[in-house]
């Protein structure tokens, strides 16, 4: 399998598991509204309805669990993928890469630990808040090679 068609693959899968954790996290939110219902209604029948809140609190704690384990595999699955790609360009191919197409699904603490190994605090920081002043057009727009003279003034 070509690296163009396994990339593809990786990608799908990628959006299938990030679908899946949306929907896990709206599965959530209906088990936390259940469970104030019941909290509501135990002061009117303890027996029954504390027994209920119990196994929804208990699913719920359960369910919350495997969100967050299904989030760090996708996380974990998106860097070494992301790696993976970029190693033979080195550090400027893997910024390329993910700032052409990953930046959304980064906040500036994740951003600056996916970089960690391969490039200090301070410039990671400056490329996370630099990259949101591109504008969005350009931002689709731009390619590897504008990418690369962009980030020339960061590393």
């Amino acid at each position: 399998m070509n690296s163009e068609m396994k990339r593809r693959n990786f990608a799908n899968d990628l959006n299938a598991w990030e679908d899946l954790y949306e929907e896990m996290q709206g599965v959530d939110d209906e088990l936390l509204n259940i469970s104030k219902k019941l909290a509501r209604y135990s002061n009117e029948s303890m027996d029954f309805s504390d027994a209920m809140f119990r196994d929804v609190e208990k699913a719920r704690e359960d369910f919350s669990y495997a969100i967050e384990g299904l989030k760090k595999q996708i996380d974990f699955e998106r860097s070494d993928f992301s790696r993976e790609f970029a190693s033979e360009a080195g550090v400027v191919g893997l910024l390329i890469d993910q700032l052409a197409n990953s930046m959304e699904f980064f906040d500036e603490e994740g951003w600056v630990e996916f970089l960690g190994p391969d490039l200090d605090e301070d410039s990671a920081r400056e490329i996370y808040k630099n990259y949101w002043l591109i504008s969005p057009n350009d931002r689709l727009k731009w390619n590897d090679s504008q990418w690369g003279t962009w980030l020339e003034r960061y590393i």
